[in-house]
């Protein structure tokens, strides 16, 4: 169709003959040649909603699951149609909710937005990973390896951690017929779990495991066929399967400085679990010249490199599945389990993998940039807003309010009403969705007085509320107007009347201060002088209001969560508990002794 229209503007064919040379409508080109539809349009019918506005709302949703607040598809539905009905879009979906139909064409329009399955991140995981402590970590971490000089000594840095193992996997993908229903693999029905404990180096070695089963004595370790588990794995106990302070000290003293090797200093870095800060290990590692550096907690997902149990827990899944089609005799019990477990424990803890995470987590080489920016997004999500303690309420500030005009009527009527508020002063108050107040009131509205009694206190925040909409006449512009606002102990405030009925919004004095905040009842003195309604709409190439800014508030209201709040008061915070440190110093040592 371009070429066509650009052969006819160019003078070098007729519309009939370019329509016939490039098998295109000849009505069409006609059109397109004499201005009356555009050269580039979309097939179909026209979106719902302008460009502009779905592109603010994809934006929104990607921004929304890069923090952890992910939008669903069915949530997305709910709140465009809450979205088009706020902002009183008539007929805009059937049943006021927009369908598949819709969102097939939205992913057209916007290929980057996809539909995908998040992966599980708890609450303290999302909050703790966050610029502040991932920096003040790697500044700590960058010190003591300048300090103890192992910037080049990748073979003493290591790094150990505990997984969970079953005897029941998780099955792996296999082929079906299409269309199957129920596509099911055989599995072990003993899910007793048995803990493996790993250590490795920022070269890719890696020491002996050990394996803790769940019992009370040693007979619960008869039945493993422990020569085919490997080599150097040492065997433990423990009533819930889990490590254990009697276990944790074992293993430093007989795997750990077993096999370090004589050079010393040499860097240990665990997470804060019990068993890897007990007084014996500290003792002696401080004996040995170990350092033992914890991780912050809740963030080991990005700073811990054997977070390469992924690979180990894919490759027991891979050995149990292949296990299991061998024989429909075979199965994942305590005589089978230390070959599976070993054939993972190869695959899994490669020498590539443990390389591969101590780059990834920045420790070697050091990099204090590793860890991304996308990776503590969802820290974002609940970064609080600290409430304020004082203000000055003789000086509030300027708000801006749309114009409206009213013309006189003969049945204009009005009316007037008495509301006391409780003592409150707004100092801030967020972000207010202009779509419950359409951007023009109708000639037919009409407004009342009341009068509202404010002594002056302060609140920090007042919370949105749900305030009834007015008359539903919208207009693509509105003019702005500006006014100081102030606050005497008395002041008179224009209500709009609908129908002779003045607007049945609640007495709640909260709704009322987001009415007066949002500039959309004036505020006069309590005489009654000067009290006046929206003036009257100007021109309407002099009032062109922003009306995206309607629509931007809207969805600002609508698809974004509310970040929490907190007081602003000192907390005492106990630096050991809440953060990383060095375990092998003499605070941490004494207070380990006067805890016992």
């Amino acid at each position: 169709m371009e070429q066509a229209t650009i052969a006819v503007k160019n003078v070098s064919m007729s519309v009939r003959k370019a329509a016939a040379h490039f098998a295109v409508p000849k009505s069409t080109l006609g059109d397109k040649v004499s201005g009356r539809s555009d050269l580039v349009t979309s097939p179909g019918k026209a979106p719902v909603l302008p460009q502009n506005v779905e592109e603010k709302i994809v934006k929104t949703v990607i921004t929304a699951s890069k923090c952890c607040m992910g939008i669903s598809c069915r949530q997305l539905f709910a709140r465009t149609g809450a979205l088009c009905k706020r902002l009183q879009v008539a007929d805009a979906f059937r049943n006021g909710v927009p369908g598949k139909g819709w969102f097939r064409g939205l992913k057209k329009r916007h290929p980057e937005l996809v539909i995908g399955k998040p992966e599980k991140l708890g609450n303290s995981r999302a909050r703790m990973l966050n610029p502040g402590v991932v920096e003040k970590y790697f500044q700590d971490l960058g010190e003591l390896i300048t300090n103890m000089n192992l910037a080049n000594k990748g073979h003493l840095i290591w790094n150990a951690d505990e997984t969970g193992k079953q005897f029941q996997h998780t099955p792996v993908k296999i082929l079906s017929e299409k269309g199957t229903r129920n596509v099911v693999s055989r599995v072990s029905e003993n899910r007793t779990n048995t803990t493996i404990m790993a250590c490795v180096n920022g070269v890719g070695a890696k020491m002996s495991p050990i394996m803790i089963v769940k019992g009370k004595t040693s007979a619960s370790l008869h039945g493993f066929k422990v020569e085919d588990a490997p080599e150097g794995t040492i065997r433990g106990y423990q009533e819930s399967g889990w490590m254990s302070h009697e276990l944790g000290e074992r293993w430093f003293r007989d795997v750990f400085l077993g096999q370090c090797g004589p050079e010393r200093p040499q860097l240990l870095i665990m997470d804060g679990h019990s068993s890897h800060e007990t007084l014996g290990i500290i003792e002696l590692a401080i004996a040995e010249n170990i350092a033992i550096f914890c991780l912050p907690p809740h963030t080991t997902h990005a700073l811990q490199p054997l977070e390469v149990f992924g690979p180990f827990n894919s490759a027991y899944n891979h050995a149990c599945s292949d296990f299991l089609s061998e024989n429909s005799l075979n199965l994942v019990n305590k005589w089978s389990f230390p070959s599976l477990f070993t054939k993972a424990w190869n695959a899994g803890l490669s020498v590539q993998n443990i390389v591969n995470g101590f780059r990834a987590c920045g420790i070697v080489p050091f990099n204090s940039s590793a860890v991304s920016h996308a990776s503590m997004q969802p820290s974002e999500a609940s970064d609080a807003i600290l409430k304020t303690t004082s203000m000055d309420n003789t000086n509030l500030p300027t708000t801006t309010r749309p114009s409206t005009s009213s013309p006189a009527r003969d049945d204009d009527s009005s009316s007037s009403a008495t509301v006391t508020a409780p003592p409150t002063v707004v100092s801030r108050v967020p972000a207010l969705a202009d779509a419950s107040f359409p951007p023009t009131i109708s000639s037919s509205s009409s407004f009342a007085s009341a009068t509202v009694t404010t002594p002056p206190s302060v609140v920090s925040r007042v919370p949105a509320r749900a305030v009834a909409s007015l008359p539903p006449n919208l207009s693509s512009s509105s003019s702005c107007a500006s006014a100081t606002v102030t606050t005497p102990p008395t002041v008179s405030v224009s209500i709009p009347v609908h129908d002779g009925c003045a607007v049945p919004f609640s007495d709640d004095p909260f709704a009322l201060l987001d009415l007066i905040t949002a500039g959309r009842i004036d505020i006069v003195s309590a005489d009654g002088e000067g009290v006046a309604n929206f003036p009257p709409m100007p021109d309407s190439a002099q009032s062109q209001c922003d009306v995206e800014n309607v629509w931007n508030n809207a969805i600002q209201r609508i698809f974004v969560s509310p970040k929490p709040e907190r007081e602003a008061k000192p907390v005492e915070c106990k630096r050991y508990k809440t953060c990383h440190r060095l375990l092998t110093t003499n605070q941490i040592l004494e207070e380990k002794r006067e805890a016992l």
